[in-house]
């Protein structure tokens, strides 16, 4: 089964899911609001600023945490693989588990 079948198949089902849960009315909707309620709701969102300002907030965090943990993870990983005493004593805590 390729991939993109698999996907649309995943949301098809939470979607078929969703419903009969909200349509249940076990939650308030403003608890648990219904799938079509969503939709408008996020396509509104999708036309203000404020949606988009959250996003570039979003990634611009990530890339400050996840850019200097890259550089200093690969300085680390070059210093042990250099350094003979260094990649005997961490060498198997690091290959751990890609052994088959």
């Amino acid at each position: 089964m390729c991939a993109r079948p698999a996907k649309v198949l995943a949301v098809v089902a939470v979607l078929v899911i969703w419903q009969p849960v909200y349509l249940g009315g076990a939650k308030p909707s403003f608890v648990f609001p219904g799938p079509a309620e969503e939709a408008t709701n996020l396509w509104q969102q999708l036309r203000e600023a404020l949606l988009w300002q959250a996003i570039w907030t979003t990634m611009g965090r990530a890339l400050l945490g996840f850019g200097p943990a890259l550089l200093i993870s690969t300085a680390i990983r070059a210093l042990i693989s250099r350094n003979t005493l260094l990649r005997r004593a961490f060498g198997p805590v690091i290959t751990l588990g890609t052994e088959k």
